[in-house]
């Protein structure tokens, strides 16, 4: 009689002993409040009132379609609100290898000693391999057991025989549960499709570096080892976390395991000690604020509030957007206008008015002539307006890195311009006006010097000599006044031509700066990026706002 009421309690104890019809959850039709106004310099932006928050999901998939975090979130949600009864995915990770090795987690939840049978696919868990993924599934019909999934009797697996104790009061949607022991990390391809993860460590200020994409579906950490644990029963109060955070558990499953296969090999006469080790391991405390988050409407909710906590986080304020737009328009573009104005009139006027005065005299070019051009070309491929070509791309780097914080945001391709007013005009003049406008002018004149002057007085002067019977000092005064007059005319010629090429060229120069680089280039670049920035961060908080609305 004593031991079929101990059988009996523990029956109890670890079986649900009513059963909840299938309900659905009621959908979440929901609408939005009015979301902030967004305008941009052609049209109105404005997120559509009286929505739903699905459509707020979408319109922040649709400006943020590269967050695979949150994009997945998103997912998650719109699978549990269009399918509420269908299987709920655990992963339960580990810390190392070491936690891997010592941590009896999934023998604990997974054990169902009272269930006749039991010990045949128990001992296949017990045994199983750690160096592989594997997953558990319930099964009430036939034990499918292979080495990298189990399907199962287990209660805790089942939603019709989870133990009461984790099945809240209301009147829910129970779901199965396939989970995960994930052992191996890069091979695990289903994180995608776990609801949330367990992470199982042995100390609190341990840690493991995972991407953002894994770290964020971790609901509960574990800490699991055989330091202080506080005690729980079925009945003990547990505390509820709604705000999306990591909530932390203290539990000693090697104890529990320790009462299970206590049990196991003892029955009834182990039944005390096997009860005291559920109780002192904390395993009651885990599996109530498991079964809490087992419920549907939990899961969207903290998937909701993990996607609001992720776009609050990574929101910056209009007040540090409007701090950043004033420096890069008041000292950056104003100091780099300056300093481009600066290097024209210190360095490109000077060098170059040096270099025709030196390097291009009037009388060099009977010797460079057609290697003008190529002095030319050099000349101004290292002294065009370099420094300021370079700080000019410097800028506009900074506008972008400064102006597009949203890592994930949908900006416009013109970021994907790269041109430089000054590269544009320097290559112009290199390969273009030199060929096209000096060149030409140095043939030109060096040929009518010496074909309208000093050839025709060459041949006057020897005629004169040789034929009019003219004296050798008046042939080479003929002779000599064409060279001067031919000499005369390249110089003149030449002098006025730079000056008037170089002046026009400076002027282009200018016009550059001023007109191409800051009003058309910098100053509308930083205007737009500016409007772009602030229109994601006004949609942002439109869609936090207005979910938030709706879950108070």
């Amino acid at each position: 009689m004593i031991s079929r009421t101990v059988r009996s309690y523990h029956r109890g104890l670890l079986r649900a002993s009513n059963l909840y019809s299938r309900s659905s959850i009621r959908s979440y039709s929901i609408t939005i409040t009015p979301a902030t106004k967004i305008v941009n310099e052609k049209n109105e932006q404005q997120i559509p009132e009286n929505k739903s928050i699905s459509h707020y999901m979408r319109e922040y998939k649709h400006w943020f379609p590269n967050d695979e975090v949150g994009n997945s979130l998103i997912d998650t949600y719109e699978r549990l609100h269009k399918y509420p009864q269908e299987t709920v995915t655990i992963g339960i990770l580990y810390h190392d290898k070491e936690v891997q090795a010592n941590s009896k987690i999934i023998e604990t939840v997974l054990a169902d000693p009272l269930a006749s049978n039991n010990k045949v696919w128990f001992q296949k868990i017990i045994e199983r391999n750690k160096q592989q993924n594997i997953s558990f599934q319930y099964n009430d019909e036939m034990l499918e057991i292979t080495n990298t999934n189990f399907s199962i009797p287990s209660p805790i697996l089942g939603s019709f025989s989870r133990p009461n104790y984790m099945i809240p009061k209301t009147n829910i949607t129970l779901n199965n549960i396939i989970l995960y022991e994930i052992n191996d990390i890069p091979s695990f391809t289903k994180f995608n499709d776990c609801h949330f993860l367990v992470y199982v460590t042995n100390r609190i200020t341990s840690s493991i570096k995972l991407p953002p994409s894994i770290s964020d579906k971790i609901l509960l950490t574990l800490i699991d080892n055989n330091d202080f644990t506080p005690a729980s029963s079925e009945s003990t109060p547990f505390p509820l976390r709604s705000d999306g955070t990591v909530q932390i558990i203290k539990i000693d499953s090697g104890k529990s395991f320790e009462g299970i296969q206590d049990f196991l090999d003892n029955d009834v006469s182990a039944s005390n000690n096997y009860l005291q080790s559920l109780v002192d391991s904390n395993i009651f405390q885990f599996l109530k604020i498991m079964g809490y988050n087992l419920q549907i409407d939990r899961l969207i909710n903290w998937n909701v509030k993990k996607l609001i906590n992720k776009i609050s986080n990574d929101e910056i304020s209009l007040e540090q957007l409007e701090k950043v737009y004033n420096e890069l328009k008041n000292r950056g573009i104003n100091d780099f206008s300056s300093q481009m104005h600066h290097e024209l009139q210190n360095e490109l006027i000077p060098n170059t008015t040096k270099f025709f005065n030196k390097r291009l005299r009037w009388w060099k070019l009977y010797f460079k002539n057609d290697n003008v051009e190529y002095d030319l070309k050099d000349f101004f491929q290292f002294n065009f307006m370099n420094k300021s070509i370079e700080n000019y791309n410097f800028l506009r780097g900074r506008i972008i890195s400064e102006l597009q914080n949203h890592n994930f945001g949908k900006y416009s391709a013109k970021s994907g311009d790269i041109s430089n007013p000054l590269i544009k005009l320097k290559n112009e003049v290199i390969n273009s006006r030199i060929t096209s406008e000096v060149q030409p002018v140095v043939n030109s004149h060096l040929f009518y010097g010496m074909f309208y002057y000093q050839f025709p007085t060459t041949i006057i002067s020897l005629c004169a000599y040789s034929i009019f019977d003219f004296s050798l000092n008046a042939s080479v005064s003929i002779f000599g006044l064409g060279l001067v007059m031919g000499f005369n005319y390249v110089s003149k010629g030449w002098e006025k031509f730079t000056k008037d090429w170089t002046k026009r060229l400076f002027n282009d120069v200018r016009v550059s700066i001023d007109r191409d680089c800051v009003e058309n280039g910098l100053v509308k670049e930083l205007t737009a990026s500016y409007t772009e920035e602030r229109r994601l961060i006004e949609i942002k908080r439109g869609i936090v706002q207005g979910i938030n609305s709706k879950l108070e």
